[in-house]
């Protein structure tokens, strides 16, 4: 059970993070997390980056490929 459902937290939360502006504490509370902290490192362990990190690397990523 867990795996699935951190399976589907990593699939929520880059959905998140690509398409809203919605704050890490935001996506945290949403995905079910107590803070901001426990929803970064779960994040970190799932893509071996931080949310924030990841978050500006796919905007950084799409802004180029659109220019």
């Amino acid at each position: 059970f867990r795996r699935e459902r951190d399976r589907v937290r990593f699939t929520v939360a880059r959905q998140l993070l690509t398409t809203t502006n919605a704050s890490l504490v935001e996506i945290a509370v949403a995905l079910g997390y107590a803070d901001g902290s426990s929803f970064s490192h779960a994040f970190k362990r799932w893509s071996g980056a931080t949310p924030a990190r990841w978050r500006k690397a796919v905007t950084e990523a799409d802004t180029a490929s659109a220019g």
